[in-house]
């Protein structure tokens, strides 16, 4: 089960992975087409200095790339194999673990038997992944809340993402954004309690670690379903651009303008905070802007101020002074949008996976399902072992005969022969000589065994090799 779980899992991070990529592409798709757009950058929910609308939604492409590296990283530590570990103390069986992990595409093995039968590491670490995804996907749909309601007026969201009211037919309610910032608290909750599970334990196993499937399952649903969605209502926003300017005239957002003007002709800041200060009590008091104040006024706080400082105190002349990089100017922006653009590369799927030899885990969805095709294999030659290579069974009768029943031998031989056809591999031919039998006993070890018994169910490596989809993006 340890196996299933984490060959599940590793194809829910690439599918994860792949939502990522797509959520950053419809932001940057957004950011490319507001660039120019002013909007109020906020600190303490307070009209602080003015952004570019581009570089606010960048700064979320950043958080969600950074969430992408998280994703590949823990794939490293899901992607290795348990199997072979037995019940907690290993197995008597002479098996070859690494062929096992090559042939299913995992980075290795668990090289404590004690540690693979009790290890729920990944699926922590996983959470807390999801987690962080989640709180980035809820500070998002807090802004856009804020930013749809008519105290803000910023932005519009496509109707099919909204819901009426049954009462007051004016209403346009953002469903999704609240139903993500909620879904939020259901993530976290579960990241909280599979860390309470795993607190107490001691080695090996345990029956609570069956408590770890509902929270992991649930986890993965609820994130891939928040990022497909969050994709597509990001390609449905429409910007209000004049909206946010006013927003942005209105908080004095450009004061720092001036008093970095004042330094440039040699004055302390603190001295040209202090000036600058008085200048917007003076435009508090006459209800206009800064950039309105006539230049004498300006000048009784300091004779140094000439003409020039409107340039600086305009909205644009604010963006276009933070041409750093990283900074909100429209060029940096651009040229940030063309960096996250030219990272394509970076987002392919095949280069998650462990690159050990070119018939190792580059695969198409079909070499996965030959992958797992193989492991039953192993794992049905290695149940199969009493019957298989004994002389004889004792003759017996009812039920415990039926039980007790060898094999057919005909369905190992057919398993032999599609296994040496699929890999290219020499394989005995598995007959009932005793040479054959011979050989193939030396030959069945390295195919490697199950843990502790078949656990591998066909429905479970159906939904599997569904999920498990090793395909090459084409992203950005």
């Amino acid at each position: 089960m340890a196996t299933d779980v984490r060959l599940w899992l590793r194809g829910e991070i690439d599918l994860i992975a792949e939502l990522l990529v797509g959520l950053q592409k419809a932001l940057l798709v957004l950011a490319e087409k507001n660039v120019e757009v002013v909007l109020p950058g906020f600190t303490h929910l307070q009209v602080a200095q003015p952004v570019s609308f581009g570089h606010h939604m960048l700064a979320y492409v950043e958080m969600f790339a950074r969430d992408h590296e998280r994703m590949l990283d823990v794939r490293k530590r899901v992607n290795r194999l348990p199997l072979g570990a037995a019940a907690l103390a290993g197995t008597s069986y002479p098996l070859d673990r690494e062929f096992v992990a090559q042939q299913l595409g995992m980075e290795g093995v668990c090289q404590n038997s004690l540690d693979a039968v009790s290890d729920r590491d990944f699926a922590i670490e996983f959470a807390a992944a999801a987690s962080l995804v989640m709180v980035h996907v809820s500070r998002m749909s807090e802004e856009l809340i804020l930013w749809m309601s008519q105290n803000f007026g910023f932005i519009r969201i496509a109707d099919r993402f909204t819901t009426g009211s049954s009462i007051m037919p004016q209403k346009k309610n953002p469903d999704v954004p609240e139903l993500a910032r909620g879904k939020t608290g259901r993530v976290v909750g579960h990241l909280m309690g599979l860390i309470t599970l795993m607190k107490g334990q001691p080695l090996a196993y345990n029956k609570d670690n069956r408590e770890d499937k509902e929270p992991l399952f649930d986890t993965v649903d609820t994130l891939k379903d928040t990022l497909r969605i969050f994709a597509e209502m990001a390609e449905g926003i429409t910007v209000v651009p004049e909206a946010m300017e006013r927003a942005a005239l209105r908080g004095y957002a450009t004061a720092t303008d001036p008093a970095d003007y004042l330094v440039k002709k040699g004055l302390p800041f603190r001295d040209a905070h202090e000036t600058v200060a008085h200048a917007v009590k003076a435009a508090v008091s006459h209800n206009c802007d800064l950039s309105e104040l006539p230049l004498a006024v300006l000048q009784q706080f300091n004779p140094a101020i000439e003409k020039d400082v409107y340039d600086v105190m305009s909205l644009r002349g604010s963006l276009n002074a933070r041409n750093t990089l990283g900074g909100t100017a429209p060029a940096q922006v651009r040229a940030q949008i063309a960096r996250h653009q030219a990272r394509r590369g970076e987002f392919r799927v095949e280069n998650l996976l462990n690159a050990e030899g070119a018939e190792g885990p580059q695969k198409s969805q079909e070499g996965i399902a030959k992958s797992f095709f193989v492991f039953l294999f192993c794992v049905f030659c290695a149940s199969s072992a009493p019957s298989v290579f004994k002389d004889s069974a004792p003759a017996s009768s009812g039920p415990q005969a039926t039980r007790n029943a060898p094999r057919s031998r005909t369905s190992i031989r057919d398993c032999g022969n599609w296994y040496a056809r699929s890999s290219n591999r020499s394989t005995p031919h598995i007959s009932d000589s005793a040479q054959s039998k011979k050989s193939a006993m030396a030959w069945r070890p390295r195919m490697g065994a199950p843990c502790c018994g078949t656990s591998i169910f066909t429905s479970s490596c159906r939904a599997m090799r569904t999920h498990s989809r090793i395909t090459l993006l084409d992203t950005m």
